[in-house]
């Protein structure tokens, strides 16, 4: 594995190690202490989690952020002081710059302290937000800072910040095509969102199953329905107790959901659905907790035994379940998959045969950067193909990489322009492996190469 690749994937899986307590103490806030721990083994132990822990995604940073700031707005909600929902802006700003979605967790904090009557720290954690949306937009999007010190005097520019809000108000975000949603389209997105979050990927990633039970608990409409409703009785129970009070990280749940059902998707969109999740997952499992605890305090009655030790018998078992599911999904992840091998078997080409200055315009520039060694940008996003054209100009690109990583930015921007301006392009690697992965030397007008 190439050294860079090998830094950030350790930096990731240290911040997964360090949400952990952060997750910990969060919980403990709500919930008792064997119930905390709870949650931290289940956060600890889940497959997904665990899946994300050692990608270079922004999933488990931007958690460890999320996290942070919802314990800093807890301190200035029990203490009443200025200082730690200042802290609390600066996390939520660096949420903000690390996954635009960070909006949610400033309105959602920003609600949580209007509701609770502290006002000054309300407007510290909007400034927070406003200030990481000015400085995101004059950057160029989120990462822009890495992206900046990778390319030396390079302006980058992060077309998916600016593509976000655009794509909820596409009528299909997947097509070529761009047609404008109407509020019937955005009516009917809602409604499949809804039905797909609560009859599969909240099941799937608060109670997964190993494979060997999978097809028993999931094909069985029973089992199914009894996994539904266990999901969403123990999160509908835990969130309307922290909704009464008032808590942060109930409010801010309640925003990015609110999100979610909007976010343009593939029909049930599992894979996709369940990723944007992750980030949420130690917030659920305190909810999905607590109201668990409340089922088991309903049926137990007077009993005070009944619950720590039913509590206990719950997390032992999922933690079990989660283990196993990790052990299935993990097992295939030995190899990247093909799409990626290609895409790093071009970056390694590039980093033998590409000139030490010479830029390259890619989907994914910083995975490339990280084995390439050489400066990166995005092309750009657009359905004009002059706009390649001009991008290539402007960077002085000397080369153009045609992904097969399975995103539709690709095929929907990328290839059409490239199609358009054949005399501008010259393969110049292709991958050894399907699907397959160019790299594409540019041309000049004249039809001379760039070096």
């Amino acid at each position: 594995m190439p050294g860079g690749l090998l830094a950030m994937k350790g930096l990731v899986a240290l911040q997964f190690a360090l949400s952990i307590p952060v997750a910990y103490w969060l919980a403990r806030r709500t919930l008792p202490t064997g119930a905390a721990l709870g949650v931290a083994l289940l956060s600890l132990t889940n497959p997904y989690l665990i899946e994300f822990s050692h990608h270079i995604m922004s999933e488990i940073p931007y958690l460890l952020f999320s996290l942070a700031a919802l314990l800093a707005v807890d301190r200035a909600l029990r203490t009443g002081r200025l200082r730690p929902a200042i802290v609390s802006a600066i996390l939520v700003a660096s949420a903000i710059l690390i996954k635009p979605v960070g909006l949610a967790l400033g309105a959602g904090l920003i609600l949580a302290l209007r509701l609770q009557g502290q006002r000054r720290a309300a407007i510290a954690v909007g400034s927070g937000c406003l200030a990481a949306v000015l400085l995101t937009a004059a950057l160029g999007g989120p990462f822009a800072l890495t992206s900046s010190a990778r390319s030396d005097e390079l302006d980058i520019h992060n077309p998916e910040f600016q593509s976000y809000v655009s794509r909820i108000f596409e009528r299909d975000a997947y097509q070529q095509v761009t047609e404008r949603a109407s509020l019937g389209d955005l009516a009917g997105r809602a409604a499949r969102n809804l039905w797909g979050y609560v009859s599969t990927n909240l099941p799937l990633v608060l109670m997964p199953f190993p494979a060997l039970l999978f097809e028993q608990v999931w094909t069985s409409p029973s089992g199914r329905l009894i996994l539904i409703l266990l999901t969403l009785c123990g999160l509908s129970l835990g969130l309307a107790r922290s909704l009464r009070l008032h808590r942060p990280e109930a409010w801010y749940l309640v925003v990015y959901l609110a999100g979610l059902l909007l976010w343009p998707s593939r029909g049930v969109d599992l894979g996709p659905g369940r990723r944007y999740l992750v980030p949420l997952l130690p917030i659920m499992l305190i909810f999905l907790i607590n109201g668990l605890q409340r089922l088991l305090r309903l049926i137990g009655g007077t009993s005070h035994r009944l619950q720590p030790i039913g509590t206990a018998v719950l997390v032992a078992a999922m933690s079990l379940l989660y283990l196993f599911t990790a052990r299935d999904i993990t097992r295939g992840e030995r190899h990247y998959p093909p799409s990626w091998s290609g895409y790093y078997e071009a970056a390694a080409w590039l980093k033998r045969h590409a000139p030490p200055d010479a830029v390259i315009l890619a989907r994914k520039p910083f995975d490339l950067y990280l084995e390439a060694e050489r400066r990166t940008a995005y092309y750009p996003y657009s359905p004009d193909p002059g706009d390649l054209v001009r991008a290539i100009e402007r960077y002085q690109a000397a080369y153009v990489v045609i992904d097969s990583l399975g995103r539709q930015e690709t095929p929907r921007y990328l290839v059409p322009a490239i199609n358009a301006n054949k005399e501008r392009f010259a393969i110049a690697f292709a991958s050894s492996i399907e699907p397959r992965t160019y790299v594409l030397r540019t041309m000049d007008r004249s039809g001379v190469r760039r070096r």
